[in-house]
C-alpha cells in the first residue's frame, strides 16, 4: 500500500480540509469500529477520528530510511473498553518511511468514527509480517548509502502494542484530528558491537496542527545551513525526576535547499524553548510564549543564526546492570543557556544493556568545549515505570578529546554526614578522587544546611576513591573507599561520614597574576598530602591578568601550589603556613 503524505508546511487548513473529507466519505454512520460493543453501530452518538503520522528529524547523517509498518491500532473507551479501529477508511496495514515524515509531511492513516465520549489511551500495534513485496522485513532501516535492509529488533514489552497514553475525547457529530509524532532519533538504538539495531519506539500525540513554528538555520546572512536539529522544549525546574526537568515537546531539522524547518507544537504548552544544534556549533535557544492561550492558527517564526565553535570535543557512554537483558539508557546532554534561562537539551543518544564483556558505546557525539550535565535513565515506553534510578552526571568536554562516562544502573553510591563531633555542619565540600593518583577531577557535592547530608555517584570503573572533606576553620580529612567488585550492583550504597576536627591556627594563601604573554587568566591549585590518601587537591581558583585572588584560609601545614596558564610554563612552589608565615602571595609567572 503506498503512503499518503500530506505537505502542510504551506498551510495548515489542508489538514482540517483532510479531517472534513474523511468524514464526508464515511457515510452516515454505517462503519463499524471491529471488535465488541456496539461503537460505531450507525445513527448513534457518534463522531468521526482521523489520525495521521509525522517525524522528527532523524539521526545524525547515519540513515538512508528507516521502515515501520503499523498493523493496526486499538483504542480505549472510558466504559466501553477496548477496540481494535477498522473501516473502509482506514489505511492499515501501512509501511512507512519515516525520513519522509519530516518538516510538516504527514501520512494519511485515515479516519473512523467512534462513541462519543472519553478514551484514555491508544496503543499502535507493529507489523510482524512485510507489507509489499519490495519490503523485506516489516521494520527496518537502511544505512546511508547503501542499500541492505538491515531489520530493526522489537523488545518483547513493545509486542502488547506501544501505549500512547494521552487522552482524547470524541464529541458527539464532531471530529477530532489527532497527528502521532514518531521519533526516530529517539526510537532506533544501535546495539553496540553486535551491528544490530532496536527499534523502541517514541511517539507523541499531537492534538491539533493549528499550533507552529518555522525558520530558517543559518552561519551568517550568506549561508544557510542543512541538517540542524531544531526542538521545542520545555523546562520544569520543579520536576521530581530530573529526567522530566527538560522534555522534548516537538522537533524538526532544517534541509535543503534553504536550511528550514517546521514542526508542529503543543496546543497545551504556552511556554516553549525553541532550541537549534548543529555539530561543530554553539547551540541557540529562543524562548515562544503563545500568551494566554493557544486558539485559532497561531504560526510562530523563529530564525537561528548559529556560531561555530572554537574547539570541539565528543562525548560517549555505556550501561550495564540493566535487569532487561534487551534494555538500553538513554543519555540526555544539557547546558544551562541564558538567553532562556533555563536548561536545555543539546544532545541525546542510547546505549544497549552491556551483558559482559567490552562496554558497548554509543557513537560520538560532536559537543563544544565546556562543562555539560548528562541525565542517565532506563529506556522505558510511555506511561511505564522504571525500577531504575535516574542519574545526573557533570561532564568536561576537552578540545579534540573524548569523554567516556561508563554507568551502572542500578548504580552503587556513597553517601554520608559531615559533622564537628556535636552536630551535622553546613557547607562542607566532598572531593571524589580516583585514588592512586594526583590531580584527579574531583565530583563536587556540598552537603546540605540543613543536615550535612551529601551523597555522589560512583564510576563504575574505578575500584577505589579517595573521599575528601574540607570546610573553612577544619582540618580537611580524607577517607579511603573500596567497594568490593560484587557490590555492582546488589549493594545501592556506601556509607561515609566526616567528623571534621575545628583549629584555632590558620593562614592565608593568595595569588597574583601580572605579565601573562597571551593568556587572559591562570589556575592555581593547593594541593596537601593527606592521610591515607596520599596528595589532594584541597581549593583551586582561577585569577585573571592584572588581579589577586581572595585569600585562601587553610590551617597551618606545608602546601604545594601549582599554577598553570596558557602559553606559560607550570609553576610549583612549597608554601609552608605557620605562625611566622601567616600569608603567602603566589604570583604568577614568577620574576626573572
Amino acid at each position: 500500500m503506498m503512503n499518503k503524505l500530506v505537505n502542510l508546511t504551506t498551510g495548515i487548513a489542508l489538514f482540517l480540509l483532510l479531517g472534513i473529507a474523511l468524514v464526508s466519505c464515511s457515510g452516515g454512520g454505517s462503519d463499524t469500529v471491529g471488535g465488541s460493543g456496539d461503537f460505531g453501530t450507525g445513527g448513534g452518538n457518534i463522531g468521526t477520528l482521523t489520525l495521521g503520522m509525522t517525524d522528527g528529524p532523524p539521526p545524525r547523517d547515519t540513515y538512508e530510511a528507516i521502515y515501520v509498518t503499523i498493523q493496526e491500532i486499538r483504542v480505549n473507551h472510558d466504559d466501553k473498553g477496548w477496540e481494535t479501529l477498522s473501516g473502509p477508511d482506514l489505511n492499515l496495514p501501512q509501511t512507512f518511511n519515516l525520513l519522509e515524515l519530516v518538516n510538516g509531511m504527514i501520512a494519511d492513516l485515515g479516519a473512523v468514527e467512534l462513541e462519543a465520549g472519553h478514551y484514555n489511551q491508544m496503543r499502535l500495534m507493529l507489523g510482524t509480517e512485510p507489507v509489499g513485496e519490495q519490503h523485506d522485513y516489516p521494520n527496518y532501516l537502511i544505512l546511508k548509502g547503501g542499500d541492505k535492509q538491515i531489520p530493526l529488533k522489537v523488545p518483547s514489552g513493545y509486542q502488547t502494542g506501544i501505549k500512547l497514553v494521552k487522552g482524547f475525547d470524541i464529541v458527539h457529530k464532531g471530529s477530532t484530528e489527532l497527528v502521532l509524532d514518531f521519533d526516530a532519533l529517539k526510537s532506533i538504538v544501535k546495539a553496540g558491537k553486535s551491528g544490530k539495531y532496536l527499534l523502541k519506539p517514541t511517539i507523541k500525540v499531537i492534538e491539533s496542527v493549528t499550533y507552529s513554528v518555522e525558520g530558517y538555520v543559518e552561519e551568517n546572512g550568506e549561508t544557510r545551513l542543512v541538517g540542524a536539529n531544531v526542538s521545542a522544549q520545555v523546562y520544569d525546574p520543579e520536576a521530581e525526576d530530573p529526567k522530566d526537568e527538560v522534555t522534548v515537546a516537538a522537533s524538526a531539522q532544517s534541509i535543503e535547499p534553504n536550511g528550514y524547518y517546521f514542526m508542529y507544537l503543543p496546543i497545551t504548552q504556552r511556554v516553549l524553548n525553541i532550541v537549534a544544534t548543529m555539530d561543530g556549533y554553539l547551540p541557540e535557544c529562543q524562548a515562544l510564549d503563545s500568551g494566554e492561550g493557544v486558539e485559532g492558527i497561531k504560526e510562530y517564526f523563529r530564525d537561528f543564526t548559529l556560531t561555530p565553535a572554537d574547539e570541539t570535543g565528543t562525548f560517549t557512554g555505556s550501561v550495564r546492570g540493566l535487569a532487561d537483558v534487551d534494555g538500553s539508557a538513554t543519555f540526555s546532554i544539557r547546558k544551562w543557556d541564558d538567553t532562556c534561562y533555563s536548561m536545555i537539551e543539546v544532545a541525546y543518544s542510547s546505549a544497549v544493556n552491556t551483558i559482559e564483556g567490552p562496554a558497548d558505546y554509543f557513537d560520538p557525539i560532536i559537543l563544544p568545549v565546556g562543562t555539560y550535565e548528562v541525565v542517565v535513565s532506563e529506556h522505558v515506553e510511555e506511561g511505564g515505570e522504571s525500577e531504575e534510578v535516574t542519574q545526573v552526571w557533570t561532564i568536561e568536554v576537552a578540545a579534540n578529546a573524548e569523554t567516556v562516562l561508563d554507568v551502572f544502573l542500578p548504580t552503587t553510591s556513597v553517601e554520608g554526614i559531615v559533622n564537628d563531633g556535636i552536630a551535622p555542619v553546613e557547607g562542607a565540600m566532598i572531593g571524589l578522587y580516583e585514588a592512586g593518583e594526583d590531580l584527579i577531577s574531583a565530583v563536587i557535592e556540598i552537603a546540605s544546611a540543613a543536615d550535612g547530608y551529601y551523597f555522589m555517584y560512583l564510576p563504575t570503573n574505578q575500584s577505589s576513591f579517595n573521599i575528601l572533606a574540607t570546610m573553612d576553620g577544619f582540618e580537611p580529612q580524607c577517607k579511603v573507599l573500596n567497594p568490593a567488585p560484587d557490590t555492582y550492583p546488589e549493594t545501592a550504597g556506601n556509607i561515609v561520614d566526616f567528623t571534621l576536627l575545628a583549629v584555632s591556627t590558620t593562614g592565608t594563601i593568595t595569588g597574583s597574576v601580572s605579565g601573562l604573554t597571551s593568556a587572559l587568566s591562570a589556575h592555581f591549585s593547593i594541593l596537601l598530602d593527606l592521610s591515607p590518601c596520599g596528595k589532594l587537591e584541597v581549593a583551586s581558583f582561577d585569577v585573571n591578568e592584572g588581579s589577586s585572588s581572595v585569600p585562601v584560609t587553610l590551617p597551618y601545614g606545608t602546601y604545594e601550589v601549582v599554577v598553570t596558564a596558557e602559553g606559560e610554563d607550570t609553576l610549583e612552589v612549597t608554601v609552608t603556613l605557620d605562625a611566622g608565615n601567616m600569608a603567602k602571595d603566589v604570583v604568577f609567572p614568577p620574576a626573572p
